[in-house]
C-alpha cells in the first residue's frame, strides 16, 4: 500500500537525475498508469485543516473539484485581529458559516533585489511586518512600546510566513523575530491558523522563477487551517500568458479579496 500526494513537492534530487525523470516517486507512476486495471486507485477525498473558502481553489486548480471539507472545518474561526479582512460576499459563497473571506490578495510593486543566487524583496518583507503587528493586535488593542502588542488575555493564533527563496526567509527572520518563517518546501506537512505567503517576485521581466512550479503553489496555499494572505506583483505573477504557471497565477489572483494596508 502506497500512500502519498503526487500533486504536492516530489523529491529534491540532481539534474541529471531529474532529467532521467528520478523525481517521479513510484507511488505518481503507478498512480498516473490508469491503464493498469490491476492496480486499486483510491483516494481520500475530504480534508480536516482548511476552511472551505481555502479548499475551494486547490480543489479546483490540483485535485479536479473532488477534494471535499470535512463538516468540522466550516466552524474553524478567523482569529480576531485588526487586520482588515474583507466581508463574505454571501451570494457567491452560500452555506460559509461566518463572516469574513480567508483568502486575501495584498498587492505590492516593490522590486526584488538582483545579484544574488537565492532572492530577496525588501519592501515585501516590511510588509509582512506590518501585517503581523495587525493580526496579534487584538480589536481595539494597540501595540505596547517597541512594537509588541499586548495578547495577554488572548492566545495569538499560530501564524507562519512562506517564501519561495531562502533570502528571503532569512530577512523575514531579522524582521520578524519570534514568528515561524520558512521556504516552502521547509514547511511542506505542517500546518498554522494564518499563512502568510510572500511571493517575492517583481521584475519588468516578468520572470516567476520557482514559482512556475504549481506544486509549490499547491504546498503554499493548503498550509493554513483560518486565512491565508497572498503578498505580491500582480502584473509580475500574471503577464506571461504563454506561461501556464502565470495563467494559474491570474485565476488564483481572482479568487481572492484584494486589501489595501491601513495606516499604522
Amino acid at each position: 500500500m502506497l500512500v502519498g500526494d503526487h500533486v504536492q513537492l516530489r523529491a529534491t534530487i540532481g539534474k541529471h537525475a531529474s532529467a532521467l525523470d528520478f523525481d517521479v516517486s513510484l507511488m505518481e507512476r503507478l498512480w498516473a498508469n490508469s491503464g493498469d486495471e490491476s492496480i486499486g486507485r483510491v483516494m481520500l477525498d475530504t480534508q480536516y485543516r482548511m476552511h472551505p473558502d481555502l479548499c475551494k481553489f486547490p480543489s479546483s486548480e490540483f485535485y479536479e473539484e473532488q477534494l471535499l471539507t470535512a463538516d468540522v472545518c466550516f466552524d474553524i474561526p478567523l482569529p480576531m485581529s485588526k487586520f482588515p479582512w474583507p466581508e463574505l460576499d454571501l451570494e457567491n459563497n452560500a452555506g460559509f458559516r461566518q463572516q469574513g473571506r480567508r483568502s486575501v490578495f495584498i498587492q505590492c510593486d516593490g522590486p526584488e533585489d538582483y545579484g544574488s543566487k537565492s532572492k530577496a524583496n525588501q519592501t515585501q518583507a516590511k510588509l509582512c511586518k506590518e501585517i503581523l503587528v495587525l493580526l496579534t493586535t487584538a480589536p481595539g488593542d494597540f501595540p505596547r512600546s517597541g512594537g509588541s502588542p499586548d495578547r495577554s488575555t488572548t492566545p495569538p493564533p499560530s501564524i507562519a510566513v512562506l517564501t519561495p527563496y531562502s533570502r528571503q526567509a532569512d530577512l523575514v527572520r531579522q524582521l520578524c523575530g519570534g514568528v515561524t518563517v520558512s521556504t516552502i518546501d521547509g514547511f511542506q506537512g505542517q500546518e498554522a491558523d494564518i499563512v502568510i505567503f510572500t511571493t517575492l517576485r517583481c521584475n519588468l521581466h516578468r520572470d516567476i522563477g520557482f514559482l512556475k512550479d504549481m506544486r509549490r503553489m499547491n504546498v503554499a496555499l493548503t498550509r493554513a487551517r483560518a486565512g491565508m494572505i497572498i503578498i505580491g506583483d500582480s502584473l509580475t505573477l500574471t503577464q506571461n500568458q504563454d506561461e501556464e504557471a502565470c495563467r494559474a497565477w491570474g485565476r488564483l489572483v481572482k479568487t481572492c479579496a484584494k486589501v489595501k494596508m491601513p495606516t499604522i
